[in-house]
């Protein structure tokens, strides 16, 4: 089953404060007629169009470096992602859409596989599960719920927000929102999770990266707000560094 859902992202936006979201701001309180125009996400037409929820998820199961753009929101809960290890190289614009109500349950380590080099910007994620529950761990491997695994340098993750998901894992590579495990260089920036459950029956749990491993990173603007569980290495940013 596969659907296009239509959110309000000026509520999205109320969420953020205006450092990010204020496009332009008119008048000051000395005369009583200031003005603040909300702001939009940045819209990207280059690449290859992914509006359907066969596009996407032909695009998340392929090895690729090209460049793609989301065009519209889309819900597909009774869809399996396999689970096979594919690398994303190239650029992806969400467009401020979101991509939501994804349950992987076989063992995929996230909703990509691996970036590498990757850039991934301007995109939502709302009700996405990865490794079933804390009552069943289907994924004995790094787990992420935007990506299990950064294993290639100059990753760029910008202008994402993940929503009311969760990540669970019974393996010590590590469990993060953003990325279960990092062993190359990436920037994170300008990220936003809310109501996000992190879970390893292992250690290095992160609200961002679960685990770093020898990676230089640069993060800003984070707000994360959550759950982070494990039996050692549970951080709100990063549950472990090597």
């Amino acid at each position: 089953f596969c659907a296009t859902t239509s959110f309000v992202m000026a509520a999205l936006g109320t969420k953020i404060s205006f450092a990010y979201w204020a496009s332009a701001i008119n008048g000051n309180l000395s005369n009583n007629n200031g003005t603040v125009n909300t702001g939009f996400w940045d819209r990207y037409t280059t690449g290859t169009a992914i509006s359907t929820c066969a596009n996407l998820k032909s695009f998340l199961q392929t090895s690729t470096s090209a460049t793609y753009h989301l065009t519209t929101n889309l819900s597909f809960p009774s869809t399996t992602l396999t689970n096979s290890s594919k690398t994303f190289s190239g650029t992806f614009y969400g467009n401020g859409f979101t991509i939501s109500d994804i349950s992987i349950t076989n063992g995929r380590v996230g909703l990509f596989y691996n970036l590498s080099g990757a850039t991934i910007q301007n995109l939502i994620l709302d009700n996405i599960a990865v490794g079933a529950s804390s009552t069943y761990y289907r994924v004995n491997n790094y787990t992420g719920i935007l990506a299990g695994r950064i294993n290639g340098a100059n990753t760029i993750i910008q202008k994402v927000r993940i929503y009311h998901s969760s990540a669970y894992s019974r393996n010590s590579y590590g469990v993060g929102a953003i990325a279960g495990y990092v062993t190359k260089s990436a920037t994170i920036t300008n990220v936003m999770l809310q109501d996000i459950t992190l879970d390893t029956t292992s250690s290095s749990s992160g609200g961002l990266v679960g685990r770093i491993n020898g990676a230089f990173m640069d993060i800003s603007d984070i707000y994360v707000e959550g759950t982070m569980k494990s039996t050692q290495g549970s951080g709100g940013l990063i549950g472990t560094v090597d």
